[in-house]
């Protein structure tokens, strides 16, 4: 899909919450980071982690690549309170709508903390690229963390309120 470019001030008044830094700049509508918050509290209610997509576009402006994170979307998955599993990834990434592109990943963590384990790195690697997003709830703490992996190395996108 080619980029399209857009002028950030546009962005900015389309009242987004959160602003993400790093190689990659991430956008994040507050619609968003609140369905995941709400998604992940009802599955740690369960004992168990959230898994989703995250749609939206990368975009280029004033010379720069950003990540526009736009819906938020829960799986069907099997979990635990320390994993979680969906059988046929591949099979959601070819049902995504053409008005979407899928952006990146979310999922939770239930208490072991913020990070990026390595079944996470191996999921992101596996199923997505070096622009995408991975976005870790950690739903005892209340913690939200953007993270990307470049080269097999993580990368943790520092987030500031906008």
């Amino acid at each position: 899909m080619p980029v399209r470019v857009i002028d950030v001030r546009s962005v900015r008044r389309r009242r987004l919450l959160l602003r993400i830094d790093g190689d990659a700049s991430v956008y994040i509508y507050r619609k968003v980071e609140e369905l995941i918050r709400r998604i992940s509290a009802r599955m740690l209610e369960k004992g168990e982690e959230s898994l989703g997509l995250l749609y939206g576009s990368f975009v280029e402006t004033e010379g720069r690549e950003i990540t526009l994170v736009t819906y938020a979307e829960q799986l069907p998955s099997k979990g635990s309170s320390h994993h979680v599993s969906v059988d046929y990834l591949s099979d959601f990434h070819s049902d995504t709508p053409q008005s979407f592109q899928v952006v990146g990943w979310f999922h939770s963590h239930t208490g072991a903390g913020n990070f990026m384990s390595e079944t996470d790195i191996g999921t992101h690697m596996r199923w997505f690229g070096q622009r995408s997003v991975s976005l870790i709830y950690e739903a005892v703490e209340g913690t939200l963390k953007a993270y990307t992996v470049v080269d097999g190395k993580v990368k943790e996108l520092l987030m500031s309120k906008m």
